[in-house]
């Protein structure tokens, strides 16, 4: 539907590539980001929209990011995109240009979206790629309690 990689696919490649990470001392950085609101596109506009945003979504973030980046369908409208050798501060630059370029795209829309996105990066000690999310999904839901539309 989306264009995006599944979560097997990234519990695959983290599995391998965390393994790289801890032997050569690289940087990982994770965005998690969150539709704000979701709900309400699709009861306001319908799901055909729902599914619409979903898409522009992925590709809002594929235009954002290196070929190198991942982006991951983690659930309805959660996504992660997972930044190889790219520390924390490079990563909310990244963050960034996706706001930016959401921005852009609803400047031309009768409908517009926002996301909030959760960051964080892997610390020696992280087991699995499940360590990265669950901090990105603690910064996650901080953003929404700031009022939605940031990045932490």
């Amino acid at each position: 539907l989306t264009g995006a990689y599944n979560r097997r696919y990234l519990n695959e490649f983290s599995f391998e590539y965390l393994k790289i990470v801890k032997r050569e001392n690289k940087d990982l950085s994770l965005l998690l980001l969150d539709l704000d609101d979701f709900k309400i596109i699709n009861d306001t506009f319908g799901h055909e929209i729902g599914d619409i945003v979903i898409k522009e979504l992925v590709k809002i973030a594929k235009l954002s990011i290196r070929e190198s980046d991942l982006v991951v369908r983690f659930g309805g409208d959660e996504f992660i995109i997972l930044l190889p050798n790219t520390n924390i501060s490079n990563a909310r630059l990244v963050a960034n240009k996706i706001f930016d370029n959401i921005d852009e795209y609803n400047k031309t829309k009768e409908f517009s979206f926002s996301i909030s996105i959760g960051t964080s990066y892997y610390q020696a000690g992280d087991n699995s790629i499940d360590d990265l999310i669950s901090r990105a999904d603690q910064s996650l839901y901080e953003a929404k309690r700031a009022g939605k539309s940031c990045v932490i």
